[in-house]
């Protein structure tokens, strides 16, 4: 792929955050001086992908670098290229590479070529990949095969609930925009044939009650589930938004988000967008 000095000043203000979770778009477009629709704009024109993927694949080909040459755990390698969740980080890696982090032989069969990674030798490497993947499907099918199966199924169909946001601020009193960012999400996401996205009737039911996440996905029949919190910082709006997985209830995804405008409705529809646009990414 070929860059202009602006993609290329652009890798270097990620590389120099690399550790930092919470730099992501926002953070780019300031580093950069632009607005972050016309950071999209530049990064799609010259790259073909979106801002998000351009700073993703930046922290996951620095990854494989220090997988393939420190002895890191990957879980220290996760936090070291800003991933807050190992969890996160290695299916962000499989989906890029189309192997797992753990897989040192694999690691080491492959190297940069054209801004992606091809193997060393791929007559070698395709049979050897044959027989690794040909020697785990075994196993796995052995010992693990109905929860491949469940798992598979679950994610087969991208069904989500969106939660009633939490009011974090001082005052207590954006209740107001509490609902409407949590409906603006929901709004969005229903746009998307690809998400089974659970009305705001049903899933704000559970808002305020003290259960599980893991049975509100239960009772709700969605996979995952998307909560978060609103600040009011000064003119403008932070929110930070959570995706959980309801068959375990770990986190799989978390991001903090500050509109650009200062009018609440602007602002529900700008941070609204940009969460959709992540989840997009997370997901499909």
């Amino acid at each position: 792929m070929k860059h202009n000095g602006f993609i290329l000043k652009a890798k270097q203000v990620v590389l120099a955050h690399l550790s930092d979770e919470h730099f992501g778009v926002k953070s780019l477009a300031s580093e950069m001086a632009v607005s972050r629709s016309e950071l999209y704009k530049l990064i799609k024109k010259e790259t073909q992908k979106s801002a998000t993927q351009f700073i993703c694949e930046i922290k996951l080909e620095k990854a494989l670098e220090l997988l393939r040459t420190h002895e890191h755990p990957i879980s220290d390698v996760s936090y070291m290229v800003g991933f807050g969740s190992p969890a996160y980080f290695t299916k962000r890696f499989k989906d890029y590479y189309g192997f797992l982090p753990s897989d040192t032989h694999l690691l080491h069969d492959f190297e940069p070529k054209n801004g992606k990674c091809e193997p060393l030798n791929s007559s070698n490497f395709m049979k050897r990949s044959k027989l690794i993947w040909l020697v785990g499907l075994i196993v796995l099918a052995i010992l693990s095969g109905f929860a491949i199966w469940n798992w598979k199924n679950a994610n087969s169909e991208n069904s989500i609930a969106v939660l009633p946001f939490e009011d974090v601020s001082p005052e207590q009193n954006q209740s107001y925009f509490l609902e409407g960012i949590s409906e603006a999400i929901i709004n969005k996401l229903t746009q998307n044939n690809e998400f089974k996205v659970i009305g705001k009737t049903s899933s704000f039911f559970y808002g305020d009650k003290d259960i599980l996440l893991e049975e509100i996905g239960k009772k709700l029949g969605v996979t995952y589930i998307l909560n978060g919190s609103v600040r009011k910082l000064g003119d403008y709006y932070q929110i930070t938004v959570q995706l959980i997985y309801t068959k375990n209830g770990l986190q799989i995804w978390a991001q903090t988000f500050e509109s650009e405008s200062k009018d609440a409705l602007k602002a529900q529809e700008e941070l609204a967008a940009n969460v959709v646009e992540e989840l997009e990414f997370v997901l499909l």
